[in-house]
């Protein structure tokens, strides 16, 4: 049972010329105790990135849900001048456990194109679970963090969904 639980229908807001870690504004809650044992979320999520010409620095992306980190891809090295090139994240989420001290295994593929054929990836295989509580409201985020703040350094979701399995 595949239930489509989000997908936008507006682009995500572009964030750029910061350092910082900041959040997209899609966000998708999960009310408490709606999501139950052995259910799986699948999180596709593809957008846009540009870099600045002479100094980009790196890309971090997170996926967060409530306040735990899902997915962190540690910091992607850009190429100077990347213009209009694919971001694409695919995660999936499977809930062992649910309740105040929930269980969550991960696993993830996040891909930014470079150009000429290539792309820097980072690829998160779950070595144990994670810990939730899923008696609360979670929401879950997409953030960008930039190494450096730079009106070239921006990117942008055109497309989220989330399934729900089980």
């Amino acid at each position: 049972n595949i239930v489509c639980v989000y997908r936008n229908t507006t682009i995500s807001n572009t964030i750029s010329n910061t350092a910082s870690e900041t959040a997209f504004n899609l966000t998708k809650q999960f009310d408490a105790n709606t999501l139950k044992a052995l259910n799986r979320l699948s999180v596709d999520i593809y957008g846009r990135t540009n870099s600045d010409s002479i100094l980009p620095g790196t890309l971090t992306f997170t996926l967060k849900l409530g306040s735990t980190v899902i997915v962190s891809t540690g910091a992607l090295t850009l190429l100077t001048s990347i213009l209009n090139r694919g971001v694409y994240c695919n995660c999936k989420i499977f809930f062992e456990t649910v309740g105040a001290s929930a269980t969550a295994r991960v696993n993830a593929y996040v891909s930014v194109s470079t150009g000429l054929g290539t792309e820097v990836t980072s690829v998160i295989s779950s070595n144990g679970t994670i810990s939730l509580d899923t008696t609360q409201n979670l929401v879950l985020t997409p953030y960008a963090t930039f190494s450096v703040a730079d009106a070239d350094n921006n990117i942008t979701i055109e497309q989220m969904e989330i399934n729900l399995i089980g």
